[in-house]
C-alpha cells in the first residue's frame, strides 16, 4: 500500500502510534517511544519511494 501510495508511511505509523497508546497501560510491553525519530524516519522513506520513482512529491496521503 506504502509503495502503490495508496497510504503514505506517516498515516501507517499514525495508525501504529494509536495502537501503542491505547494498549501500553495495559500490556507496558514499549520501554522507550522515540516518536520523534519514527517521524522522521517515515519522511526519510517517503522521500526515498519518490526518489525512486522519480515521482514529485505532492504530500500524498
Amino acid at each position: 500500500m506504502i509503495r502503490d501510495r495508496q497510504v503514505s508511511t506517516m498515516k501507517v505509523l499514525d495508525a501504529y502510534l494509536i495502537q501503542i497508546a491505547q494498549r501500553h497501560s495495559k500490556l507496558n510491553v514499549i520501554c522507550t517511544l522515540d516518536e520523534e525519530n519514527a517521524r522522521a524516519r517515515a519522511r526519510q522513506a517517503n522521500e526515498a519511494l519518490v526518489e525512486k520513482s522519480g515521482a514529485f512529491y505532492t504530500g500524498w496521503q
